[in-house]
């Protein structure tokens, strides 16, 4: 196994939003600036500050899980940051080679594999800025807002934000405001939706699939046999989750590793449905050799 380069993180904490906890955040420091992760499998707490999720206790007062309501404002910001990197990259290559033809160009930098070559191969600068649009919160404009971030190659990375009070306020305020404020912008809104390889993502158990629906989303699913001997299927589309949660390979691990756990609970609830409250303990071998795709 090949080294990974280093990456020194440093232990930021902060408070506020609609919790009155103290919230730890694992920021790294570039250009001299710190700049934090959005990721809900792991900064559940931060999220829950800004609204979006709601902590789901036990009898005894314990938190078991958190739920989550949907919102877009994390893909509005992923999509500023694409059409950011896309600019410096189309500037890069026109620099390099003023012949060049746009439209091959254009191809490349749509393609993932060739878009991340480019990004390495430009030295694309790390930070970079947008600007976020004005919008309504309970009849307050909040007005622009300059977003620095962390500059990737692909559209699903992970979201890497400056971390400053007036962001996390700003970000506070925008998971509150109405989710199809930004929808508009949303990734794949005004393009065709790229269609992700089974390759490219995690390892499922071997009892769960990956399948594509008919919009190209990539879902779970899983056949299980009901105590009338009857197969039965489970699915569910997880690219939302993915897109907003996800991003590298790291996050990506942990994204389907919850919601295999979701689906395994979810399956098992459809199982005791159909025998009758009596539902079989684990997998077991009870589901049939299935090639990812197969319907």
């Amino acid at each position: 196994m090949e080294a990974r380069p280093f990456v020194v993180t440093t232990l930021v904490s902060c408070k506020g939003g609609l919790t009155d906890r103290r919230i730890e955040l694992d920021t790294e420091l570039v250009d001299n600036r710190m700049f934090f992760s959005i990721n809900a499998f792991k900064d559940f707490k931060l999220l829950a500050a800004f609204g979006i999720a709601k902590p789901v206790k036990s009898d005894a007062g314990k938190i078991e899980k958190y739920e989550y309501n949907k919102c877009k404002v994390f893909d509005y910001i992923k999509q500023l940051r694409f059409k950011k990197v896309t600019s410096l990259l189309t500037e890069a290559i026109a620099a390099d080679d003023p012949f060049a033809e746009e439209q091959p160009a254009a191809q490349a930098l749509a393609e993932i594999t060739k878009r991340q070559a480019l990004f390495l191969k430009y030295e694309i600068t790390p930070v970079c800025v947008a600007t976020c649009k004005e919008f309504t919160l309970r009849g307050e404009t909040i007005p622009p807002f300059q977003m620095t971030m962390l500059t990737a190659a692909t559209k699903s990375s992970l979201l890497k934000l400056e971390c400053t009070a007036s962001v996390l306020d700003w970000l506070c305020k925008a998971c509150q405001a109405d989710p199809n404020i930004w929808c508009e912008d949303a990734p794949h809104a005004d393009e065709v939706a790229r269609k992700r390889t089974f390759e490219e993502l995690p390892v499922l158990p071997s009892h769960i699939r990956y399948k594509h629906n008919k919009k190209n989303k990539v879902m779970m699913f899983a056949r299980f046999k009901a105590s009338d001997g009857k197969w039965n299927k489970h699915e569910k589309v997880i690219e939302d989750q993915l897109d907003q949660f996800g991003g590298d390979a790291e996050a990506d691990a942990r994204c389907i590793a919850v919601l295999c756990e979701t689906f395994d609970r979810e399956v098992q609830e459809k199982k005791k449905d159909k025998s009758n409250g009596s539902p079989n303990k684990g997998w077991g071998n009870i589901f049939p050799t299935m090639k990812n795709g197969d319907e």
